[in-house]
């Protein structure tokens, strides 16, 4: 499988806004078109010439179809509840089928107008490693983990390198025990 960075983090939030990309994008473009206008062009009705130049530089929001079972891999070891132990487990991708322009999931919809949260949004307590004298706290372990599982949890792939079908992919990690405990007995 091949794959583009993570998506919808804090990173991706801060650094790639999607109003930026459109602007940078298509700005220029539609620009040019304006100075290429015919003095005839120019005067149509406002509301056809509008609706002309945002035709010639529309894109096509993503939209998600359908999902399917993608791959198995190992997955990243989970922290045991005694200190120094990990469980080994295998990771489960599901694919969902994109229509339109992938490449938008890749930024941040920062003018929807309402707050949206990164998937590995930081709460404040932190992430850092505790001293090296301190007692073995699992559900720290537990929350580094699920902060570093984050970082991968989306993104734009295809199946191969020879494919051009693109989709939104996400897994889940499953231990054995997980994976009994809903039934996929192996």
């Amino acid at each position: 499988m091949t794959r583009a960075d993570g998506l919808f983090r804090e990173f991706v939030r801060d650094n790639r806004p999607l109003s930026g990309h459109l602007r940078q994008t298509y700005v220029g473009s539609l620009m040019e078109r304006i100075r290429a206008m015919s003095e005839w062009e120019l005067t149509q009705p406002t509301r056809a010439l509008v609706d002309a130049l945002v035709a010639s530089v529309r894109v096509e929001p993503p939209e998600l179809l359908g999902q399917e079972a993608a791959s198995e891999t190992p997955g990243a070891d989970r922290p045991g509840s005694d200190p120094g132990t990990r469980l080994p487990t295998t990771r489960f991708h599901v694919a969902i089928q994109i229509a339109g322009e992938p490449a938008l999931l890749s930024q941040w919809p920062d003018a929807t107008g309402q707050e949206l949260s990164p998937v590995d949004l930081y709460d404040g307590d932190g992430w850092e490693l505790p001293p090296a004298d301190a007692p073995y706290d699992y559900v720290q372990e537990m929350r580094r983990y699920d902060y570093r599982l984050a970082q991968d949890l989306w993104f734009v792939g295809s199946r191969d390198r020879e494919s051009e079908v693109r989709a939104l992919y996400t897994f889940v990690d499953l231990t054995l025990e997980d994976e009994r405990t809903v039934g996929g007995v192996r």
